[in-house]
């Protein structure tokens, strides 16, 4: 039998939040201090860096109001689907040098990294 969740509103968890925040600032300090202000091509770092915490940021606030029924419902559905792209770079890349990256011309996308993530949240 599954779990009973309450209808009533889950407090979120203010330790993951500050956790979350706290790594997001060490990880932008650190990027600041080792680029600098030399030129544009180094501060493209910094920029790039804050443009993903804020999508990161984005995904964890949806993640932590998503409830709990929604990922006993799709658990299985992405982890088949992870395993589905792990398959097919295997069989799109035929070179010498094994395929790791998917190039979708804007983003490089590694479909390992999304297998992990799917493979816990089933196994949980």
């Amino acid at each position: 039998m599954g779990q009973k969740y309450s209808k009533t509103k889950r407090s979120p968890d203010y330790f993951l939040i500050v956790l979350f925040v706290f790594l997001i600032v060490a990880g932008l300090m650190t990027i600041n201090s080792a680029v600098g202000d030399y030129d544009a091509e180094h501060s493209d770092y910094f920029n790039r860096q804050l443009l993903w915490a804020a999508l990161s940021a984005a995904v964890f606030i949806t993640a932590m109001l998503l409830p709990p029924k929604f990922y006993f419902a799709v658990a299985y559905i992405l982890y088949a689907v992870s395993l589905a792209l792990l398959i097919f770079i295997l069989a799109v890349n035929r070179g010498p040098e094994p395929a790791r990256w998917f190039n979708l011309g804007f983003i490089n996308f590694q479909p390992s990294e999304i297998a992990k993530l799917c493979t816990i949240i089933a196994l949980s």
